[in-house]
């Protein structure tokens, strides 16, 4: 899928550029942003190019606008407005917020096939964080793997777990997008853009709003939200702090290239033998094959510098030949 273009058009021309040079220094990947000045350059260009959004100037609107052939929305200086006939926009709010905004808009709008590209996709690096036995590790554990990656590439963390500390009420995350993906001619492109957020060095998206969201997800939504994720190259790497149990962790477990499972082998060792014979029983002994066994030190529980530190001086270490 090629990316959305947006047409701006507004008679303020340093909003304009002020516009533009935020999408080509942080949004380009996503969409490309046009601007005008005049009507005229607007219809011409929106009946001679693929545009899938006008964002009209509140001030400009008019019935020759309202009559292109274009899904619109428009950007008003007032920030309430009482029943808008367009989805709105507040034009004096962070450039950050408003692009948000503009992916929420994409979105909605029906997937489009417009180029059929030869290339090889790029297929982000998928690493999950699972334990048995240890839920808080389980999770300081995936945090700090994302902080740490996302200090040389772009890494997106994801809360797939009940019940985590740093997961924010009635924020828009996981719940929504596993709601958002089951329409068939959607595709996440512009959603996953509307609703993540940053923390640190690496983009997360919030867990469920409700721990029954997670307890009702099957192996069906777990295969779309990953070929979902495959689809979007905006990350290197995608880390899953997977909470689940059953078929739908299986599953998760799959669609890993790389599974960390942080442990304490002096405490509850009877718990991870538990686990590697329960998997055995149900044929699953594959995904051993990809099940890195971390041994939690004593210095984790000293605070999240020091965890940030022996998670970094682990990943800096030289990996072992296997004989």
């Amino acid at each position: 899928m090629g990316k959305g273009i947006v047409a701006l058009y507004t008679l303020d021309s340093r909003y304009a550029g002020a516009f533009l040079n935020y999408n080509i220094h942080n949004e380009k990947e996503k969409i490309t942003v046009k601007t005008f000045t005049n009507e005229e350059s607007l219809e011409y260009s929106v009946n001679n190019d693929e545009t899938d959004l006008i964002l009209i100037d509140g001030m400009c609107m008019d019935e020759h606008i309202k009559s292109m052939p274009c899904n619109k929305a428009v950007l008003s200086r007032k920030k309430y407005i009482a029943r808008p006939e367009y989805p709105t926009i507040f034009m004096y709010q962070k450039a950050e917020v408003i692009f948000r905004q503009i992916y929420e808009i994409l979105s909605e709008k029906p997937v489009e096939e417009r180029y059929c590209c030869a290339a090889t996709r790029f297929m982000p690096q998928i690493t999950g964080v699972f334990s048995p036995c240890y839920p808080i590790e389980r999770e300081q554990f995936a945090r700090t793997l994302a902080c740490c990656a996302g200090e040389k590439e772009k890494v997106l963390y994801l809360n797939i777990a009940e019940f985590e500390e740093e997961d924010e009420e009635c924020e828009k995350g996981l719940s929504e997008l596993l709601l958002f993906i089951q329409q068939e001619d959607k595709s996440m492109m512009y959603k996953l853009p509307a609703i993540v957020r940053r923390s640190e060095t690496y983009d997360f998206l919030a867990g469920a709003r409700h721990y029954r969201d997670l307890r009702d997800i099957g192996t069906d939504d777990i295969k779309r939200l990953v070929r979902q994720f495959e689809m979007i190259e905006d990350y290197t790497t995608i880390i899953m702090n997977i909470g689940l149990l059953g078929e739908p962790a299986y599953c998760l477990f799959e669609c890993c290239d790389t599974i960390w499972m942080p442990v304490n082998t002096n405490v509850a060792y009877g718990r991870q033998e538990h686990l590697r014979r329960d998997v055995k029983l149900e044929g699953k002994e594959d995904i051993w094959k990809r099940i890195k066994e971390i041994n939690v030190p004593d210095c984790w529980y000293a605070g999240k510098d020091m965890r940030k530190k022996w998670v970094s001086k682990m990943l800096a270490a030289p990996k072992q030949k296997k004989k």
